[in-house]
């Protein structure tokens, strides 16, 4: 599941319905460029509390795998910081 796509007030909804469905691990891709849009300037604030989420996920009795992976044309840049992408001059998400 997405967490930063999901609006943190459905966040419980939709962990129950997981269960509700028989799952007990929930793997998420942390968005490195949502959550450092600046050089050093973190934003883990509404949707993007991953703390919050991976917390969420525990209480609900679930395993919890975030990934760091590359998301390819899902997200822009690949999910990588934007900091990233113009300081190595090349398009992640690109071979």
């Amino acid at each position: 599941m997405h967490y930063a796509r999901i609006p943190r007030e459905l966040w419980k909804d939709r962990i129950w319905r997981s269960k509700q469905m028989g799952f007990n691990c929930m793997q998420m891709y942390v968005f490195w460029n949502a959550t450092e849009g600046k050089e050093n300037q973190w934003d883990f604030s509404d949707n993007l509390d991953l703390d919050a989420w991976l917390t969420m996920i525990q209480d609900a009795a679930c395993t919890r795998r975030p990934r760091r992976s590359l998301l390819l044309r899902e997200w822009e840049h690949g999910g990588f910081s934007v900091l990233a992408h113009d300081q190595a001059g090349h398009d992640f998400a690109r071979p």
